[in-house]
């Protein structure tokens, strides 16, 4: 492409630059150029090399017609070519850029990029390029080099350091000057040891902190340690070392780099402590160490450290407590401590305005929530931890607040009173032996083993960086944690993903995801042995031959808290993307409370298909007792029942456990129901109630509605204490049983009559026990 031949006046304010000599090509544009045919005929080569199957390209306005596998490209891709034209000989020109990304190209890197003479930038990203980086390549003045998501394997060369020749000028309408080079190797395949020689390109700096140069060598497949060599770099703005099988510690040698704005180290392999050397990176503003090991440590001191925006540093193995300078950091907008072992308070972060993400999950926190914090369009994760307990009456636990705060396991109280945050002196109302949850949709019902289960969905609930959810009635949810920080979606609240085309099962085409941590949880099951089965179908990848083919999911699962799988992905367990795969475990339920924790650790890919794709990902989530009766459902599938039973008892008073065989039992209650002369009272969600008929017509009492006797004083156990009565007949019913077999218990006491020497105990109750019997159907309809 070609600029305005007229130059136009530039500001002088607008850089000073008094240090370096330099030579330039400058771009023009002109009715007709000459682009040597070497030059013509050598792109052609390259986009063959590529593996493009279209070729277009008109050399007097050095454009792009056609290029890629169709003929029409796909909208996100990009095809550039740039010529610059000599400032005195406009005939004398030359290709100083070829970008062609997106494209999904199939080949490989171009050794022909030699015959383009002037070539400075290349920038093949989102391909499917394989092999390894032409060796004639640096032999080249090639200063930008981008291979982002690609294939490509082997070694990276040691002929790399050998650009070092890696200054230009670039000439555009706002004056950008940039000094730098750029080397982009991030998702491939490479393996190895980062080569010592990469410590020769000791020019890798930047005029403008907009234009930053950096190596990022993320998601590879490179071991070893960290060349001392790197230690030469002081001009480096940027630098990236992400999912790796790196070893070592952090090397100190990283306080050089004090032009650094941007440092990343996450699950590299290193391990910490985290050099108190950084103290002195005063011109950090995005810093992110994560999952590093190591042995526990004080919080790093960043004092200094003012412009950062971003910091993460979890999973660190920090102990210290959180200093309170960092409520002084005005551009302060992400702070993530999640999973270390901070003790003491929360500071109020007051004077952090611009603040948006506090995510401080998995620590050791005490005290109360901070009301500074409680403030309109900020989140707050403060899962797991040691905090005062929230009531209902807690300001924290206020409705309709517009921010995001999660509170789910935010105290270390092991009352079961409190097990779930705002709700006071919680109590199950019943056990559920059985669940089965529609991660991200809808209800669903499906057939299997010849029995209708109906997936309960939680697709209404919003996600959120910071997101408790609890299924009301049922008395499961889950807690979401954690923002995808460079999907550039701020307000990102909706974290599911759903996949109406695939050929998967309506029961895969949904998920949940989560950036960090996503935790299902159900608080009211029965004690005893449970088959738990995870269902999973990566839905983000492909199985094709396209860069969406390369992505990597990889998460550790917990459950109840013990480490179940380390390091699962999903397509390498599957054999491919859209395909199933169930994780099945065997859990022992205590104390009626069951969590089953997916867990981000810094590990695979990040960008691909785009930005923000990584961490926790589930379809559904079954949880079967051995003794589980399964939900019943009619024909249509409609919904009949919303609990599972062991035991369907019935207790004529209020809501009863009682230990029988070393179990314990729940014994509804329905004291809360008035009698009356004639009524019908159904236990809703559970579907079943009693019907009662008659009235005492001789007590002169005509508003008599309580059909019920209470003796709280007898010598009888809390289950004969309580009874329901009725002058004429009382049926009990059940609307939703399995077909089968029952053990029928009917539990009795006289409650109204004595056996001491009065005329009490001449009373006599008799009455009929009918048990399958309507009187409203024929025998052949029952």
């Amino acid at each position: 492409m070609f600029a305005d031949k007229k130059k136009k006046k530039k500001d002088i304010n607008i850089f000073v630059f008094s240090v370096f000599a330099i030579i330039c090509f400058k771009s023009f544009s002109v009715n007709a150029i000459k682009l040597p045919q070497d030059e013509v005929d050598a792109l052609q080569q390259i986009a063959t090399t590529l593996g493009s199957k279209y070729w277009k390209f008109d050399a007097e306005s050095c454009t792009v017609e056609k290029v890629g596998l169709t003929e029409t490209p796909p909208p996100s891709a990009e095809q550039v070519i740039e010529c610059e034209c000599s400032p005195t000989n406009e005939t004398d020109c030359h290709v100083v850029k070829i970008a062609f990304k997106d494209h999904n190209l199939p080949g490989t890197l171009p050794p022909e990029i030699t015959k383009l003479p002037k070539l400075r930038e290349i920038d093949f990203a989102l391909n499917y390029l394989n092999g390894t980086i032409p060796l004639e390549w640096f032999t080249t003045n090639l200063t930008i080099i981008s291979l982002l998501v690609n294939r490509l394997s082997g070694e990276i060369p040691k002929e790399l350091g050998n650009l070092t020749s890696l200054t230009f000028l670039y000439l555009a309408d706002q004056f950008e000057m940039l000094l730098c080079t750029f080397s982009n190797l991030e998702s491939n395949a490479f393996s190895g040891t980062i080569p010592q020689e990469l410590g020769n390109l000791v020019n890798l700096g930047t005029l403008w902190e907009f234009l930053i140069p950096y190596p990022m060598l993320s998601s590879n497949n490179l071991t070893g340690t960290l060349p001392a060599s790197l230690s030469k770099l002081q001009n480096m703005t940027d630098f990236r070392i992400n999912d790796l099988q790196l070893n070592g510690t952090i090397p100190t040698y990283i306080q050089n780099w004090k032009e650094l704005q941007r440092l990343e180290i996450v699950a590299s392999g290193l391990t910490g402590p985290i050099p108190s050397a950084i103290s002195v990176l005063n011109n950090l503003k995005n810093l992110r160490i994560s999952d590093i090991g190591g042995p526990v440590q004080p919080f790093p001191y960043l004092r200094n450290s003012t412009e950062i925006s971003k910091l993460v540093l979890k999973n660190c193995n920090l102990a210290g407590q959180i200093p309170d300078y960092l409520s002084n950091f005005k551009n302060l907008e992400t702070l993530d401590l999640s999973f270390n072992k901070l003790p003491g308070t929360i500071p109020s972060f007051a004077h952090a305005e611009k603040l948006r993400f506090l995510i401080l999950a998995g620590n050791r926190l005490e005290g109360d929530v901070p009301a500074e914090l409680l403030r309109d369009g900020i989140t707050v994760d403060l899962s797991y931890n040691n905090l005062k307990w929230q009531s209902s009456e807690s300001r924290s636990c206020r409705p309709n607040m517009n921010l995001n705060l999660n509170l789910f396991q935010s105290t270390s109280t092991k009352e079961s009173s409190k097990v779930l945050p705002c709700i006071d002196d919680f109590k199950c109302p019943r056990y559920s032996s059985c669940l089965h949850v529609n991660c991200g949709g809808s209800d669903l019902t499906l057939k299997q083993n010849k029995t209708k289960i109906l997936y309960q969905g939680d697709g209404e609930a919003e996600g959120g960086a910071a997101k408790y959810y609890l299924k009301r009635n049922d008395y499961w949810g889950f807690s979401s944690t954690g923002d995808y920080m460079d999907d550039n979606n701020f307000q990102n609240t909706r974290f599911t993903v759903f996949v109406p085309t695939s050929n998967l099962s309506d029961l895969y085409k949904s998920a949940r995801i989560a950036p960090v941590s996503l935790t299902y949880f159900h608080a009211c099951l029965e004690n005893g042995k449970y088959t738990v089965n995870l269902d999973f179908a990566e839905m983000r990848f492909t199985n094709d031959e396209t860069y969406s083919r390369l992505g990597r999911r990889v998460f550790d699962i917990y459950i109840q808290e013990e480490l179940a799988v380390k390091d699962f992905n999903i397509v390498d367990e599957a054999k491919g993307a859209q395909k199933p795969i169930t994780k099945s475990f065997t859990v022992n339920v205590t104390n009626h409370f069951l969590a089953i924790l997916l867990s981000w650790a810094g590990k695979g890919t990040t960008r691909i298909p785009t930005r923000g794709v990584y961490g926790p990902l589930i379809s559904a989530i079954s949880i079967v007792s051995a003794v589980c009766i399964p939900r019943k459902w009619n024909e249509s599938g409609s919904k009949n029942c919303n609990w599972t039973w062991i035991h369907m008892s019935y207790y004529l008073g209020s809501d009863l456990t009682l230990k029988q065989n070393k179990t314990k039992i729940l014994y509804q209650g329905d004291g809360e129901a008035e009698g009356g002369a004639a009524k019908y009272y159904l236990k809703r969600n559970d579907y079943w109630g009693f019907s009662s008929t008659g009235d005492y017509m001789d007590d002169n009492n005509f508003q008599n509605t309580r059909f019920t006797v209470f003796v709280p004083t007898s010598n009888l156990s809390d289950l004969y204490k309580s009874a329901r009565i009725a002058p004429v007949s009382l049926t009990y019913f059940h609307a939703c049983l399995e077909n089968g077999k029952y053990t029928v218990n009917l539990d009795f006491a006289e409650m109204r009559f004595t056996n001491d020497e009065t005329y009490s105990r001449l009373g006599r109750r008799v009455f009929d026990i009918y048990i399958q019997v309507s009187f409203l159907l024929s025998a052949s309809e029952n």
